[in-house]
């Protein structure tokens, strides 16, 4: 049972970054034509092997990409927590998107499918026993699904509408330079993880739900979600990663949680409209500043 917030009471755990690696290594996809051309070298290119055979861009064509980003953390405690020492931990996810409107003639819709391998030893549980874990890939050892989601835009993309199974700290409450900081606070909080059954459907978890995003303004954004509270099911202190360790249970029979968010972007690009973003992928010229943030959930029969 971990017992503190940031370590045990008066260790003034410290923690020290080892070294960060993420490599991002994309097979298929729709990149840029520039980035992708025959003269690009691996220090250049926007992705690590390019585009061999060709296979990228004849896919992208037909709407179909595919990425696969692995991430490796090595981290160490040097003073405090309950134990000295250093591991590693790694997170692979895997991610495929097929464009409807290349692929079916369905324009404006995204098919999304991603599954985790996740692997190594956490600096969390061993060495600090904190709550707020030092860094944001700490889970169990699995491979799992994550996301499996249809999202249709309509309104000349003012608006789009995602249903299916969903990690909503994608999106949600969330900060969108957040993936510059190894540390877990800087993503999602800790608040909802100790308020909500387990933890609430955010990494590694997800659960089934819809979202409805809407863009009024340029730089305003309203987002709409109700989700299954609980992803696995089960005790609200049970471990929830085991409880469903594939990340196929498709838990609907408990409560649902309703949360809304509203976001205003501070210096972003008049008229741009921003598509599906992801925790790699996140427009680097906005500064979303969340003002609103209110989630509930209501136990009863599921969604």
């Amino acid at each position: 049972m971990r017992k503190t917030l940031f370590g045990p009471a008066g260790a003034g755990a410290r923690l020290l970054t080892c070294a960060w690696a993420a490599v991002g290594i994309v097979f298929a996809g729709a990149a840029p034509a520039e980035a992708q051309s025959a003269d690009s070298d691996i220090w250049t290119r926007s992705t690590l092997l390019g585009d061999p055979g060709g296979w990228r861009g004849e896919l992208g064509a037909d709407g179909v990409s595919l990425g696969v980003q692995d991430t490796e953390t090595l981290l160490g405690n040097v003073a405090g927590g309950v134990k000295r020492g250093a591991t590693m931990q790694g997170l692979t996810t895997a991610t495929l998107q097929i464009d409807t409107g290349k692929a079916f003639g369905v324009a404006g819709g995204t098919l999304n499918a991603s599954a985790l391998q996740i692997h190594g030893r956490s600096l969390s549980p061993f060495y600090l026993d904190d709550l707020q874990t030092a860094n944001g890939t700490e889970a169990d050892d699995a491979t799992r699904l994550w996301e499996l989601w249809y999202d249709q835009s309509f309104a000349q993309g003012a608006a789009d509408l995602k249903f299916g199974q969903q990690s909503i700290d994608q999106e949600f409450i969330v900060s969108t330079y957040s993936a510059v900081f190894v540390n877990t606070m800087a993503g999602w909080p800790l608040v909802p993880s100790a308020d909500l059954y387990a933890g609430g459907p955010a990494y590694p978890l997800s659960s089934l739900g819809a979202r409805l995003r809407v863009k009024p303004t340029a730089d305003a954004t309203v987002l709409v979600g109700v989700f299954d509270d609980n992803p696995p099911g089960g005790p609200f202190a049970a471990d929830p990663q085991s409880r469903d360790a594939g990340g196929t249970r498709f838990n609907t029979t408990t409560g649902a949680l309703f949360v809304a968010e509203f976001q205003y972007a501070v210096n972003s690009v008049r008229g741009r409209r921003h598509g599906v973003r992801r925790r790699s992928a996140r427009p680097a010229g906005d500064l979303q500043d969340r003002v609103l943030v209110r989630y509930r959930t209501v136990p009863g029969p599921g969604l």
